[in-house]
């Protein structure tokens, strides 16, 4: 009779894959054979918290010769255990105050070969007040300075606007890093929140930060990117591409990114050669804008206790409509084989507490499944709440017309512009009726990914 033991060491390898760490431990005492394959998958994840005991483990299991070699993905949880709180500021001074243990576990890594290492996760806190992200930011920026690494995925879970790794001390990424996947986190100033929208931090990420330091760099070499946000983003804070070109991109992911350009469109289907997957969560069309022609152009910043009000409004009516770039889609990537737009996880937000459902959305980006909701509409309007999402409460009441909100946390300065507006403005701000085109539609592009797969 067959043995278990005749199998292909790959074939166990993938079997004992399936097992929790109480498993894999037993697993391993039952024979040499699964002894070793057992051992590469218990210890297939490194992992180094902000606690003393994680990080003294961590550091001698690094320097162990036996399970070094195991190593194929560094995790970096910069979060406390069991808090996850919506601080109001990341404080990267203070990085010189990391404790003792910490340091001793930051410079183990950084003396310490990890020969298979190929992926690195580092998931900051929400906010980092003591500057411990910090602390961990430069140990990851050391990792991916050095030369002698093959790392081929680098995923970072809250990367803030306020205090991201220093990727200036990065002279050349590793020629082998082909997957990338951001989940930012924007700056919360909780004793004015009203001139969030307004930071200098969160235009300067979008508008500097994330294409000099992360995708110029890398564009020649990327296959996987994902850019996903805790706010809306894209046009406001506006991101723009500009020259941004991934010549071997087939995966692209993106999360709270407001569409209202044709550029924005035309960004996607430069990638045709190549793309096979496009996922969008809770990215929607925005059919009506109103801004200050300055912050159009994203160049107007509101000094605190030397302006009031938002000046003069710029209305437009951007005509993107899905039924319109979903068949543009299926035109122009003619390699897609997967594609996903839906809302993503709804809010479940408690005082005091980190959103997570931010955090859902992008560990589920690629399982979501493809739907037409009536998230995929929004509209922008400074005065009333940012971008309105039509599925909330506020959205319900902006759409009525009704413009006072009811959300204590959304800003109204007074008469709005939809109630000076005449009847032909007051149509278009109206949520576009186009259900059945945009689920024809989408129907037609799913159709045509399952076709050539």
């Amino acid at each position: 009779m067959t043995s278990i033991f005749s199998l292909p060491v790959e074939v166990l390898q993938h079997c004992v894959g399936y097992l929790d760490t109480a498993a894999l431990k037993e697993t391993r005492l039952t024979s040499r054979t699964f002894r070793d394959v057992a051992t590469k998958s218990l210890f297939d994840v490194a992992t180094i918290r902000v606690t003393k005991g994680n990080a003294e483990t961590f550091t001698a299991l690094i320097k162990e010769d036996e399970f070094r070699p195991c190593i194929r993905t560094l995790y970096l949880d910069a979060c406390k255990p069991g808090e996850k709180l919506d601080r109001d500021g990341c404080y990267a001074g203070y990085a010189d105050r990391r404790s003792p243990w910490l340091q001793k576990a930051v410079a183990a890594l950084d003396s310490t070969k990890l020969p298979k290492l190929k992926k690195l996760l580092l998931d900051n806190a929400h906010a980092c007040s003591d500057g411990l992200c910090t602390s961990i930011n430069k140990a990851v920026t050391s990792l991916l300075a050095s030369a002698s690494i093959d790392i081929d995925t680098v995923t970072i879970k809250h990367l803030q606007d306020s205090c991201e790794p220093d990727c200036r001390d990065i002279k050349q990424f590793p020629d082998t890093l082909k997957k990338l996947h951001l989940l930012i986190t924007l700056w919360r100033d909780q004793g004015g929140s009203e001139y969030d929208d307004e930071l200098e931090c969160r235009h300067d990420f979008f508008n500097i930060s994330l294409n000099s330091a992360w995708l110029y760099p890398l564009q020649s070499q990327l296959t996987h990117l994902t850019l996903h946000c805790d706010e809306y983003w894209g046009l406001w804070p506006k991101w723009q591409p500009g020259q941004l070109h991934f010549p071997h991109l087939k995966f692209l992911a993106f999360g709270n990114w407001t569409i209202a350009f044709d550029w924005q469109i035309d960004f996607i289907t430069s990638h045709g050669e190549t793309l096979e997957q496009l996922i969008f969560t809770c990215c929607p069309i925005l059919h009506a804008v109103d801004m200050t022609p300055k912050q159009l152009n994203n160049t107007y910043r509101v000094h605190l206790g030397t302006q009031r009000g938002r000046g003069v409004t710029h209305v437009t009516f951007p005509d993107l409509r899905w039924h319109n770039v979903l068949p543009d889609f299926k035109r122009k990537l003619p390699k897609l084989r997967h594609f996903s737009m839906a809302r993503g996880p709804k809010e479940i937000h408690y005082w005091n507490q980190v959103n997570l459902s931010c955090d859902e959305a992008f560990d589920d980006r690629y399982t979501q499944v493809p739907c037409i909701d009536v998230w995929r509409y929004a509209i922008f309007d400074l005065k009333v709440a940012e971008h309105v999402d039509i599925t909330t409460d506020l959205g319900k009441n902006v759409m009525k017309m009704e413009l006072k909100p009811r959300n204590p946390y959304t800003r109204y300065t007074g008469s709005g512009w939809l109630e000076r507006a005449d009847e032909e403005t007051r149509k278009k701000v109206q949520y576009p009726d186009c259900l059945e085109e945009d689920q024809e539609a989408l129907d037609e592009l799913l159709a045509a990914c399952k076709s050539r797969c």
